[in-house]
């Protein structure tokens, strides 16, 4: 079960995803994330953890980078771990593979390769083959679940973006290790969300978390420079933006994103202009550590 922190910081990076309208700064992480789909498209894909504090936008970012992709001719799929208890094993994978199916029209329609697949997603009704003990069930399984995402990748490049990794069940962030390793030769790129300082706190978790970032590369996101903060105001605020309220939002806010849009929405909600003082952020969005 997640700690009623978790779950209040779900909802922080839940309102960053939609929040912000207006996309600013980030270039050097996009420009990341954009040389990373453009190495895919020539068949050298790659996973890329997204890393940082809660609220610092990870989401809003992948949501970006899935709005490019998808403008590029990219296949994009999200699979979103869950916080919550009680989801099953794989979870992040199953809402993936589920979209790929989708995708076919019809589970008849996969390669008989793809049986072991039946494990997770009940549409795919082939037979198993005869397995042999656990663990070559498990290793039939994940290559069966990257048989079908290099199948997925060969008509258009395939993008997976996998939220909030960790809150990932071990068996899920044991198939992501196995599939990152069969990236190098393919059109498939795998971007993973995390709050890196919470994995920390559970040392299995960390491990398999630091596996993992070894078959890939890691991006942290900071906060908003003062300029980016800037950018934001004067794009949604034009009447009000000046380098004195700036100052201000940076000083309330010290540029974390989800605190910089609530006090931008607070300001844009006023019917008076700012004249000065003192701006706060709601208690509501700081969360309760």
């Amino acid at each position: 079960m997640a700690s009623a922190w978790g779950q209040a910081q779900r909802k922080v990076d839940l309102a960053v995803a939609g929040a912000l309208r207006v996309f600013v700064g980030r270039e050097r992480e996009l420009a990341e994330l954009e040389s990373l789909l453009a190495e895919t498209q020539a068949g050298r894909g790659a996973l890329m953890l997204l890393a940082g504090e809660p609220g610092i936008g990870k989401t809003r970012i992948a949501d970006e980078l899935g709005r490019r992709a998808s403008s590029t001719g990219f296949n994009v799929r999200w699979g979103r771990c869950s916080e919550v208890g009680g989801a099953p094993a794989y979870w992040p994978w199953l809402q993936v593979l589920r979209g790929l199916l989708r995708d076919a029209g019809r589970a008849a329609g996969l390669p008989r390769t793809h049986a072991a697949l039946s494990r997770l997603v009940p549409e795919i009704s082939a037979p198993l083959g005869a397995g042999h003990g656990a663990a070559e069930d498990r290793f039939q399984l994940f290559d069966a679940v990257t048989s079908a995402l290099r199948d997925a990748a060969e008509p258009q490049p395939l993008l997976v973006i996998v939220d909030d990794l960790h809150a990932a069940d071990p068996s899920s962030l044991a198939l992501l290790e196995f599939v990152a390793r069969e990236l190098r030769n393919c059109r498939i790129a795998i971007v993973a969300t995390l709050r890196d300082q919470e994995a920390r706190l559970l040392p299995d978790r960390a491990e398999a978390l630091a596996r993992v970032t070894r078959e890939g590369s890691y991006l942290p996101l900071g906060r908003l420079a003062r300029e980016e903060v800037e950018e934001l105001l004067q794009t949604c605020l034009p009447d009000l933006a000046t380098s004195e309220l700036t100052t201000a939002v940076m000083t309330a806010t010290e540029g974390h994103p989800l605190f910089v849009d609530e006090v931008r929405r607070v300001l844009g909600a006023r019917k008076d202009s700012w004249v000065g003082g003192k701006l706060g952020v709601p208690d509501t969005v700081r969360g309760d550590p």
